[in-house]
C-alpha cells in the first residue's frame, strides 16, 4: 500500500508540473490579449490611491470582491427603502474597497446630488449636496477611472439636468452659485465676438503648456518652468507670499471677487460708503492688483494661477478647453450620414464662445471628454456602446442648451442672473450632430441611432430659424429654412406639405406650440421685446413698438397662466415660470444696449434711448452707463448728451437700494478707502 501511495503522489506531482508548464506557455498570449482589450489595471491610478484606500485595498486582497458584493446588495436595498444616508455610507465604503468599480461611483454621486439633496430644506444645504455629487465624480471617481465613459456621462448629466434644467425648485440658486464661482475663477468672457472669447482664454492655455513641461505636479517645479519663460513674475510671487497669500484657489477667488467689485465701483453700482476690500489683507491685494508696476507680469501670473487651479483643483484640462473653443473636435468626414443631410457652409465659423458660468458649458466639457476617451476603448460591449451613445447625445443636449440660453447676464454684486439665447452655437450644434452620427455608424458603435439624430437635427433647425428670425437675422433664417426644406421634405409623411408654407406663416404656426417650454417662451417674449426696440423705438414709431410689445405680453400672460400652479413653498419662484415681465423688458433693453458696436451701433442705441419711456431707462441706466458712454466716446459722441441720465434717478435709487450707487460723474468724490484707478 505504501508503494502504491508513493506512486500516486509522484504521478500527481508530475501532473502538477505539466500543468504549470502548460500555463506558462499560454500566459504571454493571455497578457497580450488583456492589454489589447484594455483589461489591465491602471497602475498609475492605483499608485495615486489615498493612503487609507491603498491600505484597505492591500489588506483585503482577493476578499475585496466578496465584501463589495455584500455591501453593494445592502446599499441597493437601503436605497429602495429610502434610507439614502445609510446607502451613502455603504457606497462610500465600496468606493474605498473597489475604487475601479465605476458603477458605485455613479450610484454614490447620484444619491448625494438627487436623493439626499432634496431631503434637505434650505438652498445652501441642497447646493452643498449637489456639489458633493459633482466633486465626488470630478475629483475622485474620474481620476481613478479615467477611461470610464459612464462617469463622464453622469457628471455631465448632473450639470445639464440638476443644475441646468428646472426639475429642482432650487435650480435658480444653483445657477447663481455656479456663476459666482466661475466669475471669480476665470472672470466673465468678452461679450463681443467668438474670436474675442478664444483670445481671452489663450493666456491660460499658454500658461498650461508651459507648466506641463515641468513634468511634475508640484507647485515649485511648475512655477520654475513658468518663470523661466516669464522671469518678471518671480518678484510678484514673493510680494503675494509676503502678504500671506499662497498660489491656490482661495487666492484666485479673492482676486476674482475684488475685480468684480472694482468693476462695479467704476460702473457706479458699488455704494461709496462701503470699502471694496473686506480686511487689511484684501486691501493690500487690491493695491497689488491695481498699483502693479508691471501689469503685464501681473496678468501672466494670474494666467498661471488660473491654469494651475483648473488642473489641480477642478481636474480640468485647459488644452481640451481650447480644443473645444476652437471647434477642432468637430471633424466632419463624408459618409452616408453626411450625405443624408445638408450642412451649413464649411466657411462658417465653428468656434465656441464658452462661458463656464453656465452649467451647460460644464456639461459639454465632460460629455465631450467622455466621448474622446471612449475612442481609445476597445472592449466595447452592448452596455458600453450605449454609454457612449448617451454621452454623445449629451454633447448635443449641451449645445442645444447653450443655443437656447447660453448668453449669461450675471451681476456678482447684486446676484442678478439671467440667460438669453445665443445663435453663435447653431453651426457647432449641426456639426456635432454629424460628428456623432459618423461615430455611431463606426466600427465599434454600429447602431440605428442616426435616424434619431436626424429627428433632433430637424427640430433644432426649426428652432434656430425662429431664433434668427425673431432676433432680426432674416436672411440667416431663410438660409436655414431652405436647408430644412431640402433635407427633410421627404423625411417623413406630411413633411412636404408642412414645409411648403412661406417662412413667416410657418413660424407663426409654430409659435404657440413652442410656448409650451420655458426656453422657447423666454425666446419668444424676449425676441418680440427686442423687435419693439429695434423696429419701433429706434425708428421713432411708438405704434410699431407697441405692437411688438403686445405680442410679447400676450405670449407672456398665456404662458404664465398655463404654468401658474402653486409650489410647496410660496416663497420659491415657480421653477417653470418666466421672470416678472418688467424684469424681462429691462433685460431685453440691457442686452441690446450693451452689445458690441459691431452688432448694434451706438447711433442705433442713441435713437432707442431718445424714444423709450423714462421708466424703462431708469431700470437699466446704472448698469449700462459705463459701456454706453465708452462706446459713444469711441466714435466722437458726447455721452451725456446722447445718453442723458433719465429724470427721477435719485428717487428710483432710494426706492431700489439693492442697486444704490454713488457719484460717477467726472470729478465726483471717490471712496477714499479704495485704490481703484
Amino acid at each position: 500500500m505504501r508503494g502504491k501511495d508513493s506512486f500516486i503522489i509522484l504521478l500527481a506531482l508530475f501532473g502538477m508540473g505539466l500543468s504549470f508548464a502548460a500555463a506558462s506557455l499560454v500566459m504571454q498570449p493571455i497578457n497580450e490579449t488583456r492589454k489589447d482589450l484594455q483589461l489591465n489595471a491602471d497602475h498609475e491610478a492605483l499608485a495615486a490611491l489615498p493612503p487609507q484606500v491603498a491600505f484597505t485595498y492591500a489588506m483585503l486582497g482577493s476578499f475585496r470582491g466578496l465584501a463589495v458584493d455584500v455591501l453593494w446588495g445592502r446599499a441597493t436595498k437601503l436605497k429602495e427603502e429610502g434610507k439614502f444616508h445609510e446607502a451613502m455610507q455603504l457606497s462610500s465604503w465600496i468606493c474605498t474597497l473597489q475604487p475601479r468599480f465605476a458603477q458605485v461611483w455613479a450610484f454614490h454621486a447620484w444619491n448625494m446630488a438627487y436623493n439626499i439633496s432634496v431631503a434637505t430644506h434650505t438652498e445652501e444645504e441642497r447646493w452643498m449636496w449637489v456639489r458633493a455629487g459633482i466633486e465626488l465624480l470630478r475629483d475622485r471617481g474620474i481620476p481613478l477611472n479615467p477611461t470610464s465613459t459612464q462617469l463622464y456621462k453622469e457628471l455631465s448629466w448632473i450639470f445639464l439636468h440638476k443644475v441646468g434644467q428646472f426639475s429642482d425648485d432650487m435650480h435658480f440658486f444653483y445657477k447663481r452659485e455656479l456663476a459666482e464661482e466661475w466669475h471669480e475663477i476665470l472672470g466673465p468672457p468678452p461679450t463681443t465676438s467668438t474670436q474675442d472669447v478664444v483670445e481671452w482664454f489663450k493666456p491660460v492655455h499658454e500658461a498650461h503648456e508651459l507648466i506641463s513641461q515641468a513634468q511634475s505636479p508640484e507647485l515649485t517645479a511648475q512655477l520654475d518652468a513658468f518663470t523661466a519663460e516669464y522671469p518678471k513674475v518671480t518678484p510678484l510671487v514673493s510680494q503675494l507670499r509676503d502678504m500671506g497669500f499662497e498660489l491656490n484657489v482661495d487666492l484666485l477667488r479673492t482676486v476674482g471677487k475684488l475685480l468684480a467689485r472694482a468693476e462695479a465701483y467704476r460702473a457706479g453700482i458699488w455704494p461709496v460708503q462701503r470699502p471694496v476690500a473686506d480686511n487689511e489683507a484684501e486691501q493690500q491685494l487690491l493695491e497689488w492688483i491695481f498699483k502693479s508696476d508691471d501689469p503685464e507680469a501681473r496678468d501672466q501670473l494670474l494666467a498661471f494661477l488660473r491654469a494651475r487651479v483648473l488642473v489641480h483643483h477642478y481636474h480640468m484640462d485647459p488644452a481640451f478647453i481650447m480644443e473645444l473653443m476652437q471647434g477642432e473636435w468637430l471633424i466632419v468626414e463624408e459618409s452616408d450620414f453626411t450625405r443624408s443631410i445638408e450642412l451649413p457652409n464649411p466657411t462658417e465659423p465653428k468656434q465656441l464662445p464658452l462661458d463656464f458660468r453656465h452649467p451647460a458649458t460644464h456639461g459639454l466639457y465632460w460629455a465631450s471628454l467622455g466621448v474622446k476617451v471612449s475612442e481609445g476603448v476597445r472592449n466595447i460591449d452592448d452596455s458600453n456602446r450605449f454609454q457612449v451613445l448617451n454621452t454623445d447625445r449629451q454633447v448635443l443636449h449641451a449645445l442645444q442648451a447653450l443655443t437656447h440660453n447660453g448668453r449669461i447676464t450675471y451681476d456678482p454684486i447684486t446676484g442678478y442672473y439671467t440667460q438669453l439665447p445665443d445663435a453663435r452655437y447653431i453651426t457647432a450644434y449641426e456639426r456635432a450632430v454629424v460628428t456623432a452620427g459618423q461615430r455611431i455608424g463606426g466600427k465599434y458603435l454600429t447602431t440605428t441611432a442616426p435616424s434619431s439624430f436626424r429627428s433632433g437635427h430637424e427640430n433644432f433647425l426649426i428652432w434656430s430659424m425662429q431664433l434668427t428670425y425673431r432676433y432680426g437675422s432674416e436672411q440667416q433664417a431663410r438660409n436655414i429654412y431652405g436647408r430644412l426644406r431640402r433635407t427633410y421634405s421627404n423625411f417623413q409623411e406630411g413633411r412636404a406639405e408642412r414645409y411648403s408654407q412661406p417662412m413667416a406663416e410657418f413660424i407663426r404656426a409654430q409659435d404657440k406650440e413652442n410656448l409650451t417650454s420655458l426656453d422657447n417662451a423666454s425666446l419668444y417674449v424676449t425676441g418680440n421685446l427686442t423687435q419693439a426696440l429695434i423696429q419701433g423705438y429706434a425708428n421713432g414709431n411708438a405704434e410699431i413698438a407697441q405692437r411688438w410689445n403686445a405680442l410679447a405680453e400676450e405670449a407672456y400672460h398665456w404662458y404664465q397662466k398655463k404654468q401658474n400652479r402653486e409650489t410647496y413653498n410660496t416663497s420659491v419662484r415657480n421653477r417653470m415660470g418666466l421672470p416678472p415681465l418688467a424684469e424681462m423688458k429691462a433685460d431685453a433693453l440691457y442686452q441690446l444696449l450693451t452689445q458690441s458696436p459691431q452688432v448694434a451701433h451706438p447711433l442705433l442705441k442713441a435713437r432707442i434711448w431718445r424714444n423709450i419711456p423714462d421708466g424703462a431707462k431708469r431700470r437699466v441706466f446704472d448698469r449700462v452707463r459705463t459701456p454706453l458712454y465708452r462706446q459713444a466716446m469711441q466714435i466722437g459722441l458726447d455721452p451725456e448728451r446722447v445718453f442723458p441720465e433719465p429724470p427721477g434717478m435719485e428717487a428710483y435709487r432710494q426706492a431700489n437700494p439693492r442697486t444704490e450707487v454713488g457719484p460717477t460723474a467726472p470729478g465726483a468724490e471717490r471712496n477714499p478707502a479704495s485704490t481703484i484707478q
